[in-house]
């Protein structure tokens, strides 16, 4: 990162501003590896990967070890697809073809300025004369504000203390202390049984995924992924890995290597505090798949055995906003009967998500009658993570937070 060397000044009233640039001997690459959407390339990198998981059995896991092997022989195959078809792309100014329409705005707005100052030099060259009314036009810009991101009033200016200020902020409940005596006086529901999942909730929970969502580190998108799902065998065997992760309760490894991007929060008065961004993590899409699977087998049982709160309408199938405002309209009214004015209190919880403790959420599973097998993938899943951060390429381990917990109940 750029620093200020103070001992470089000298006499001068400018302080030196000097970066490190890390050059190998061989050129860095201009652009990325891409595979274009709707080419050949993209058809054989599909029909590859189909080739590859067609010599894969598909035989019953018992073991964490039979779990990983499988799982490491199906990224093996993404990954040798990928190295054989993807081309290096060298972006230019007019790569995206969705600046087009921006672009044309810029060179109007820029034809337009450019039209008003001839004009208005015109003017004075012809009429008052003042010659002096032009040099506010050449005197020096004035610099755009910057500040660094601050942490507990202290500038972060390396990338130590930026990566501490922002795991800090999106992970409040590393370490705190938990009570669970606070759930004695909830009734034990009886503990349900776990099934396997089917063929019908991977492609239910497939249907809903969007297109145009990022990929994760191995390259494999939504639309890739329906493809692959076509074909019966790569349906099974896909299946089978789901639920040997339920059985063995272990999540794998390279479902917990994560690509965070930290990206800004429109619209706020100052970037200078961590809470300003927003971190978006990229995940293996098989694995935000069974994901999803879970979520809705979650989802769906705690509102067969009416587990969910009445009043909890956010994130649950078949409950809207709509439901919310008839809730509260209905509240108001009959305030109204009785006389009252009704007044309504709108908050938000802070970093709630980041703050929910592992071990807590875990207790609470089996308070509410969920079965072990599912209890114990939990405790796999929740640990053992670890991210990189797409912006500056710096490995650091991810302790618990947002990345962390599944959302049970959030299903997009």
């Amino acid at each position: 990162m750029p620093r200020l060397e103070h001992d470089l000044q000298g006499p001068s009233d400018h302080v030196p501003i000097c970066a490190d640039l890390d050059i190998g001997p061989e050129p860095p690459r201009s652009g990325r590896q891409t595979i274009k959407p709707g080419s050949e390339a993209e058809k054989s990198f599909i029909s590859d990967i189909l080739q590859d998981l067609a010599a894969i059995a598909v035989t019953a896991l018992a073991t964490k070890e039979g779990v990983e092997a499988l799982a490491d022989a199906i990224v093996t195959a993404f990954s040798d697809a990928w190295l054989a078809h993807s081309t290096e792309s060298k972006p230019t100014k007019h790569s995206n073809h969705l600046l087009t329409d921006y672009n044309k705005f810029k060179k109007a707005c820029k034809d337009a300025k450019r039209n008003f100052f001839d004009e208005r030099i015109a003017e004075i060259a012809t009429s008052c004369k003042h010659l002096w009314d032009l040099m506010e036009w050449v005197k020096q810009h004035k610099l755009p504000p910057c500040e660094a991101i601050r942490n507990s009033d202290q500038p972060c200016h390396d990338m130590d203390d930026l990566w501490d200020a922002l795991h800090g902020t999106y992970n409040l409940a590393s370490g705190h202390e938990y009570d669970t005596s606070i759930l004695d006086d909830l009734p034990d529901e009886p503990v349900r049984e776990w099934a396997d999942f089917l063929e019908h909730e991977l492609l239910s929970a497939l249907k809903g995924c969007s297109n145009s969502s990022a990929p994760g580190p191995d390259h494999v998108t939504w639309v890739h992924l329906k493809e692959l799902l076509k074909d019966k065998h790569v349906l099974v065997l896909f299946i089978v890995l789901a639920n040997a992760c339920l059985w063995v309760g272990h999540w794998l490894r390279i479902f917990k290597e994560l690509l965070s991007v930290i990206v800004l929060k429109l619209n706020k008065p100052s970037y200078a505090v961590p809470k300003a961004f927003r971190p978006i993590v990229l995940l293996i899409t098989f694995g935000k798949l069974i994901e999803k699977m879970i979520a809705n087998r979650i989802q769906f049982d705690t509102v067969k055995h009416d587990i969910f709160h009445p009043n909890q309408l956010g994130g649950i199938c078949q409950r809207s906003t709509e439901d919310a405002g008839l809730i509260l309209t209905h509240l108001m009214q009959a305030g109204w009967v009785k006389g009252l004015q009704t007044s309504a209190l709108a908050f938000d919880i802070v970093q709630f998500f980041p703050s929910i403790n592992h071990e807590m959420f875990m207790a609470v599973l089996r308070k509410q009658g969920f079965s072990p097998i599912l209890v114990d993938f939990f405790a796999s899943y929740l640990v053992g993570r670890s991210t990189q951060s797409g912006a500056t390429q710096h490995n650091a381990p991810l302790l618990c937070g947002r990345w962390d917990y599944p959302g049970p109940v959030q299903t997009t």
